[in-house]
Formats: C-alpha cells, sequence, structure tokens
C-alpha cells in the first residue's frame, strides 16, 4: 500500500512538471508573440508630427494649384481679346529736293503774324429762283500766319550814299521797306484753323459745303497779303524799323571802317510822284 502510494505520488509529481513545462512553453511562446505585434512604445511618438506634416503639405499644395490655375481664364480672355483688336500701322512717307536757287538782297527789318478770316456764302434757289433752298456760309479764321518785312538792298544806288568830308558826315538815302511775298507762311496746322459751315435746309455739305471750304482756304494766303500791305500800324511799325536795322547792321559798320567820330543820317528815298498820261491831272 505504501508503495502503491509513493509511485502515485511520482506520477502526480511528474505530471505536475509536465503541466508546468507545458505552462512555461505557452508563456514563451505567448511573450513571443507579444512582442512581435506590440510596436515599441518610443516609436509610437512620430505618427502626429508625420499626419502634421502631410496636412500641411497638402494644404501649400491645393492652394498652389488654386492660386495658379484661377489665372488662366483671365489670361486666356486677355490674350483672346488682344488678337481681336484691330491693328493699324501709318506710314509717312516724305520726299523733297531743291529745285531752284535763288540769290537775294534783302534787310529783314520786320516780321509779323497775321491772322485772316474768310467767310463765303452761297444762295441755293430752283424753279427759276421761285423757290429758296437756303444759304451755305462757310467761314474759315486761320490765326499765325507769318509775313516779314525787308528793305531791297538790291535797289541802293551810288548816289544814294552822299559823303562830306568836311564835315565828316554821311547821308544815306534807302528804299522803303516792303512786304516779301514770296515768304508768307499761311498756316497749316490744324490747331490754328478754325472752319464753320452752315448748310441750307435743302442743300448738300458734299456738294456746297465741301467747295466753299476749299474756295475759302485757297483765299487765305491773297487775304493774308492784302491785309498785310494795308494795315497802317503794320506799315509804320516797319518804317520805323527799316531805319534802325539799316543803321545797326550797315551804318554802324561803316564807321568802324571810316572813324567812330563819323556822323551817319539815314532817310528814306523821297519817290517820285506817279506820272500818268491822263490830261488834267498832274
Amino acid at each position: 500500500m505504501a508503495a502503491w502510494r509513493s509511485h502515485m505520488s511520482r506520477l502526480e509529481n511528474d505530471g505536475l512538471a509536465d503541466r508546468v513545462e507545458t505552462a512555461a512553453i505557452h508563456r514563451n511562446i505567448d511573450t513571443h508573440d507579444n512582442r512581435q505585434t506590440v510596436p515599441p512604445a518610443r516609436g509610437a511618438s512620430h505618427w502626429p508630427w508625420a499626419v502634421a506634416i502631410m496636412f500641411a503639405s497638402g494644404c501649400i499644395l491645393t492652394g498652389y494649384i488654386f492660386n495658379h490655375f484661377t489665372h488662366i481664364p483671365a489670361d486666356i480672355a486677355k490674350t483672346l481679346g488682344d488678337s481681336l483688336k484691330a491693328t493699324t500701322t501709318t506710314t509717312t512717307v516724305i520726299r523733297t529736293a531743291v529745285s531752284e536757287l535763288h540769290g537775294v538782297k534783302h534787310l529783314v527789318v520786320l516780321t509779323a503774324k497775321v491772322d485772316a478770316v474768310i467767310t463765303k456764302n452761297k444762295e441755293t434757289r430752283r424753279l427759276w429762283g421761285k423757290l429758296y433752298l437756303g444759304t451755305t456760309t462757310v467761314e474759315v479764321r486761320a490765326t499765325g500766319n507769318q509775313v516779314q518785312f525787308y528793305v531791297p538792298l538790291e535797289d541802293l544806288r551810288s548816289d544814294d550814299f552822299r559823303y562830306d568830308e568836311k564835315r565828316h558826315v554821311l547821308q544815306v538815302t534807302i528804299p522803303r521797306p516792303v512786304l516779301d511775298e514770296q515768304f508768307v507762311d499761311v498756316q497749316t496746322d490744324p490747331s490754328n484753323i478754325q472752319i464753320r459751315t452752315d448748310v441750307g435746309w435743302a442743300s448738300l455739305e458734299r456738294y456746297e459745303g465741301a467747295f466753299l471750304r476749299d474756295d475759302a482756304i485757297r483765299d487765305l494766303r491773297p487775304q493774308v497779303i492784302k491785309t498785310a500791305k494795308e494795315y497802317p500800324l503794320l506799315l509804320d511799325h516797319a518804317s520805323d524799323r527799316g531805319l534802325l536795322v539799316f543803321q545797326e547792321d550797315i551804318v554802324d559798320r561803316l564807321k568802324e571802317a571810316l572813324g567812330n567820330d563819323l556822323i551817319a543820317v539815314v532817310n528814306y528815298r523821297q519817290e517820285a510822284p506817279i506820272a500818268t498820261s491822263q490830261p488834267g491831272i498832274e
């Protein structure tokens, strides 16, 4: 009986040892599996930073794409608009040539500006003058037309200079200044030309207004010359300037050659009365 108990005790101890060994083996396996599946606690703290960096990068990329592609429609519209704009090219070709040369002996004494106003009227009637179709009026005003007066030195004669050696006096007679009709500058600048057109109620501007404007513009030069010749104040001023300029430009140079004590007297030539062939008129 004691032997059986001793045998059973060994069996129980062996079984307990097997169970303990089996439990230890399973514990080692579970411990090994846990080590493989559970990440280290140290690596778990990097994920929030990675997510934040990816989110910020996504926001930056989205903003760049939005900012870049929102300008494309405007650029396309601008390009299309520029391509549809009309392109105008103006070419100006100016050809000049010197055709003639003329030597003149002119002593310019005065330049002046003359304004001219030309008014043209045309009355239109039909049916033997019974049907009145109105009156077309055109007024052309040109300002800043330039004229000049000169003393014609080519008209000077030897007897126009008389020198008294004893008194040391030089007397000079010169022709009066005249208008230089070859150098009348009629205004061509549109900013200095004003045109007013009043067309008759039944007239056609194409045929009457345009014709009268062209006719008035052609009359500007003769009108400027006529005004310069007939304006008394302008003629008097040219006469005064003629004596002064001749004294300064010519006589003063003679004094340098003949001596500063020279007394020079400059006057205008006395024009002879106009001869006439009509009887009873002197």
